[in-house]
């Protein structure tokens, strides 16, 4: 699901501008601004230092699995608009075009889903409502299958329901309504044929953008749907490739597109597309929300690791962990860090020394207030920055249990 900007990111603006906003920006993880970068030479060796690797050894960054569920190896995308919608034939063109795009391709490399073809479109007659939930929702697809308005579903089928500007979806419990609490999202829904209950899975494009940022939306929904195609639904073990594990790197959600969100995306026959979680990246420690801009690609990636990700702490308490600092090359200068996190005042930094290159280390200490909350998990972010437009980010995590 792709989590809403602005109620996430109000406590994360810290020293960088937010990348939905339209910054020139590169970063390695989501809910953060993610900025721009120059190539350079390092600046900080030093003459009788032994010579240091590029990158030095250093962790590596979680990997999402496969739970066991089902994957899109090969989906079938139907677009289905409601008649009259101004960008009917926007929607249709960008769901047939996807599938085959070199983005598609990419992203998908870690994930086994082929090219997507498209299933055809179907426009709604019928008015769209000013609101619905997503049980409405649910129950509606059903009955449409039932009635033949949508062809019988196949294994790979992915419906993509582009919403018009007048209409809203709540999800159940405290999922919120859209474009207040997320911008789209995906699921799946059950059917019966010859009283087998069989389900097919379906995306939701709201309408809370212009045109031209509606493909972000779209792209995170798909790729999404086609590597966990039954999330959370009806059968058990359904999941697919998605990170459910207690961990720093998911606080928007462990699917692959989640796990980048908000970072800066890239464009392809001139559409803005998601970036996209490389478990083949991660391993390494590379950059892992690809495919990365060709306009930051030229700088080596570099960032530093924290070694403890989780650390436990009781209110009051101080912990620290260490930092260690790599690049994939000669940089223009040496690494600052800093952190940013969710609770402003419950966390509190030190670094020593403040800054690093490829190959050392910085202790970080951090001091829990008082007024922490037992049985939380606070999140925070370690940004480390080669100028004040370049940075990359780590993700940890203080447990108060």
């Amino acid at each position: 699901m792709r989590a809403n900007l602005s109620s996430l990111l109000a406590s994360l603006l810290v020293s960088l501008g937010a990348a939905a906003c339209g910054g020139a920006v590169e970063v390695d993880a989501p809910l953060e601004p993610a900025p721009a970068s120059d190539a350079g030479a390092d600046a900080a060796a030093t003459p009788d230092a032994p010579e240091v690797p590029y990158p030095a050894p250093h962790p590596g960054m979680p990997e999402i699995p496969n739970n066991g569920g089902k994957v899109l190896t090969a989906p079938l995308i139907v677009t289905v608009t409601y008649a009259g919608d101004g960008l009917e034939s926007f929607a249709q063109q960008l769901d047939d075009w996807i599938g085959g795009s070199a983005w598609w391709k990419t992203v998908h490399a870690d994930y086994g889903v082929g090219a997507a073809t498209s299933g055809g479109h179907v426009v709604i007659a019928d008015p769209a409502p000013d609101a619905l939930t997503d049980t409405d929702l649910q129950r509606w697809i059903a009955a449409k299958i039932d009635d033949g308005t949508f062809a019988q579903p196949t294994d790979q089928t992915l419906l993509v329901i582009w919403l018009p500007p007048q209409t809203s979806i709540t999800l159940p419990g405290a999922g919120g309504r859209s474009c207040a609490s997320f911008g789209g999202y995906h699921s799946a829904a059950a059917y019966r044929v010859e009283g087998k209950l069989r389900q097919v899975s379906y995306a939701v494009i709201p309408r809370c953008s212009g045109r031209d940022s509606l493909p972000v939306t779209v792209s995170h929904e798909l790729t999404e749907a086609a590597t966990d195609p039954l999330p959370g639904t009806l059968l058990a073990g359904s999941s697919g490739w998605v990170l459910n594990d207690q961990s720093p790197w998911n606080p928007a959600g462990g699917e692959n597109a989640d796990m980048c969100e908000f970072v800066s995306p890239v464009t392809e026959n001139g559409y803005s597309l998601t970036r996209v979680w490389s478990n083949a990246n991660a391993k390494i420690g590379q950059q892992p929300c690809i495919p990365v801009p060709p306009e930051t690609a030229a700088i080596p990636y570099f960032n530093a690791a924290i070694t403890d990700e989780i650390l436990i702490a009781k209110p009051g308490d101080t912990v620290s962990t260490q930092l260690v600092c790599y690049s994939f090359g000669p940089l223009a200068g040496p690494l600052t860090v800093s952190a940013q996190t969710w609770s402003q005042g419950t966390l509190t930094f030190s670094f020593d020394p403040p800054t690093c290159t490829n190959g050392t280390n910085v202790t970080m200490t951090i001091q829990v207030g008082a007024s922490a909350t037992s049985g939380t998990d606070y999140h925070y972010s370690l940004l480390t920055q080669l100028d004040a437009n370049t940075g990359h980010l780590w993700r940890g995590m203080v447990a108060v249990p």
